[in-house]
């Protein structure tokens, strides 16, 4: 290797065997004092291997009756890998698909149960959410919702997921809360 050139690489364990691979494939070109052609020939070749295991990532659509049905050209979630998106649930009634009682506290139940069925479907749970969007008519009903949403998912020895809540000005059929998850499987 020519002087003053370092390669340095952070660890990490997903990608470690994508770079072992690349940097087999540049070790000539570096004992040869090529380092800059090492470096694209590595970038090149993780770039290669990444699109290769991408490419074997598939979506499975999940659909469960203990849901509200899909009313549109929506899947209730879709895994992709190790995670579970879902659509965003509101309060409807699995069974009758009617929207539940009128207060945040009822809707926000309804919602939770919605997406905890869902997530079972999908082998899943709500202890493995990494990341919810709350949508809510009114952001005077945080407090309320909050109360409801921490019961189930940050309840004691559960980390919470990350989320983000924000007010909105009209949801589906007039429902005052509407929430969405990823989670891991």
């Amino acid at each position: 290797m020519t002087e003053g050139h370092e390669f340095q690489m952070a660890y990490d364990p997903f990608f470690a065997p994508l770079c072992d691979t690349a940097f087999a494939s540049a070790v000539p070109l570096i004992r040869d004092g090529d380092p800059a052609a090492a470096c694209r020939l590595r970038a090149n070749e993780i770039y290669r291997l990444l699109c290769r295991y991408n490419r074997g990532m598939s979506k499975h659509v999940i659909a469960t009756p203990s849901a509200p049905a899909a009313i549109g050209p929506y899947s209730q979630a879709v895994r992709a890998g190790n995670l579970v998106f879902t659509a965003g649930q509101i309060a409807l009634d699995p069974v009758t698909q009617q929207v539940v009682a009128s207060g945040i506290a009822e809707q926000t139940t309804r919602v939770l149960e919605n997406l905890k069925a869902i997530l079972e479907a999908a082998g899943t749970s709500l202890a493995k959410a990494v990341k919810t969007t709350v949508f809510l008519k009114d952001f005077n009903d945080f407090a309320a919702m909050n109360a409801v949403y921490g019961a189930y998912l940050g309840p004691e020895g559960v980390a919470p997921p990350a989320r983000t809540t924000v007010e909105v000005s009209r949801l589906p059929k007039d429902v005052l809360v509407e929430i969405e998850v990823v989670a891991e499987v």
